[in-house]
């Protein structure tokens, strides 16, 4: 995560990761992450005040993903878990919590059941399992994406990105960051990550 002042915007960014997430009470801010195969699930309760984001890079860790051992926020369950347990902890009410989504571009020539195929499907299910209403959506396609979230109003910018070396670097920084998690997860346990 990385934090900074946009003289442009007049406002703080807060920029997510790969694998992280973020909620906050405060309405100055603007939650920013930049996409490729990854999935970002913007949450917000109009009620409460409370605003939320994360970076899904993988749907689930294996097929046996119920019988997980970490609560790692690179795969799609924990992070939807940390992510609303933290806006609850800031005072959100799952009931007034609604959801936009973007991301799953297909940036390189990857199969039909691809990571970012799977990634927007968690999404998608997962929050209509939970009942948490999808206001707007902007997954698949062939691009990268960069959105901006402005957290007192759940406005979301979004700027699509279609330079070859924007998608390369977002996709070797995603990439990194897998590379990354499976080395931990060796370090951790001994389980095999398939890809």
């Amino acid at each position: 995560m990385r934090t900074f002042f946009s003289k442009k915007h007049g406002k703080k960014i807060i920029e997510i990761f790969p694998g992280e997430y973020y909620a906050t009470k405060n309405e100055d801010v603007i939650l920013s992450t930049l996409l490729g195969s990854c999935v970002s699930v913007c949450l917000h309760d109009s009620v409460n005040r409370i605003s939320g984001l994360n970076h899904i890079m993988i749907s689930t860790k294996t097929k046996f993903s119920e019988s997980n051992l970490t609560a790692d926020t690179r795969y799609g369950i924990h992070a939807m878990e940390m992510l609303i347990n933290q806006m609850i902890k800031h005072g959100a009410d799952r009931k007034y919590i609604k959801a936009k989504v973007f991301g799953g571009g297909k940036v390189l020539n990857q199969g039909d059941h691809s990571i970012a195929y799977n990634n927007i499907n968690f999404a998608i299910d997962y929050l209509n399992e939970e009942n948490f209403e999808i206001l707007s959506r902007d997954t698949g396609g062939k691009h990268g994406r960069k959105i901006f979230f402005i957290s007192n109003n759940f406005k979301i910018y979004l700027r699509r990105i279609h330079i070859k070396s924007m998608l390369d670097k977002t996709y070797k920084d995603e990439e990194k960051a897998i590379k990354k998690y499976k080395e931990k997860d060796k370090e951790e346990s001994n389980l095999t990550f398939f890809d």
